[in-house]
């Protein structure tokens, strides 16, 4: 006689499934913990970035310097986004020197998969933090001197090309500036007539145009076309501002790159976009 209650297969595992399942977690752990942490390839950089930071009389101009820091802070982001190195620099107009503030790793250098985002953020920061001190710093400057923006661009874009970069990958140079070129070099300042030609002074800085290699990079240069001069107020002419800008796309197109945006500011966040490289 059949028993009135239905037969219930028990759902506990037996200890061989229970084996199986252990050693299934325990495969995929290995293979989780290898691929992110031990065999996965260090990272790299997908494209180079240049900051230029002009710490000038600009600087000391409290809008120029929030333009500044906006911008600079975009880039950081910007090229983050494109998991590129970035290097800063500053033109220190008191002394007529140029400096590196520092190279920032924007991929997650030397870091497996499962650090990288950490340590790019953490990047991020610590870029944001040291141009915030450019800045700060610039402020409290002398303005004696001049402003060799020329000398800076040729720095900044020897470090896009040295230490065995690879040539193929996108090279990018944001330079926040008034665009007032003034050392021994070359000065815009020579620009003091409408019928000015702006080549002929690009190729008068003979510090700089043996050695100029602007190959394959992408310029940016924001703060300029003001119309005004920063510490005085004074209105610069429209035909000054223009050959200035004619002095910047000779000299860079001297060097061999190009010119993509050459703007007070942008709103985009993306400020990469301009080249679209």
């Amino acid at each position: 006689m059949a028993s009135g209650y239905g037969y219930q297969k028990s759902s506990r595992l037996s200890t061989k499934q229970k084996a199986s399942l252990i050693a299934a977690l325990v495969v995929a752990g290995l293979v989780f913990y290898l691929y992110n942490v031990v065999h996965t390839p260090h990272g790299k950089a997908k494209a180079y970035c240049s900051l230029v930071i002009d710490q000038s009389a600009s600087v000391s101009n409290e809008s120029f310097r929030q333009l500044f820091k906006t911008m600079a802070t975009d880039t950081v982001n910007a090229c983050s986004s494109r998991e590129a190195e970035l290097v800063v620099w500053r033109v220190d107009q008191s002394a007529l020197k140029v400096h590196e503030v520092g190279s920032y790793a924007l991929y997650g250098r030397g870091q497996a998969p499962l650090y990288r985002k950490k340590q790019a953020a953490a990047e991020r920061r610590r870029a944001n933090r040291d141009i915030r001190r450019v800045l700060k710093s610039g402020a409290q400057l002398s303005m004696a001197g001049g402003s060799d923006i020329a000398l800076a661009l040729k720095n900044a874009s020897d470090s896009l090309s040295s230490g065995g970069k690879n040539s193929n990958l996108p090279k990018f140079m944001i330079v926040l500036s008034d665009g007032l070129q003034i050392s021994d070099g070359a000065s815009v300042a020579s620009l003091n007539s409408i019928t000015s030609v702006p080549r002929n002074l690009a190729l008068s800085d003979t510090r700089l145009l043996g050695g100029l290699n602007l190959q394959n990079v992408n310029f940016e240069f924001y703060g300029v076309n003001t119309r005004t001069q920063a510490t005085t107020n004074y209105q610069l002419p429209t035909w000054f501002e223009g050959l200035v800008h004619q002095f910047w796309n000779e000299f860079v197109q001297i060097g061999g790159g190009r010119i993509c945006n050459y703007d007070i500011e942008v709103t985009e966040e993306n400020v990469l976009k301009y080249c679209a490289a």
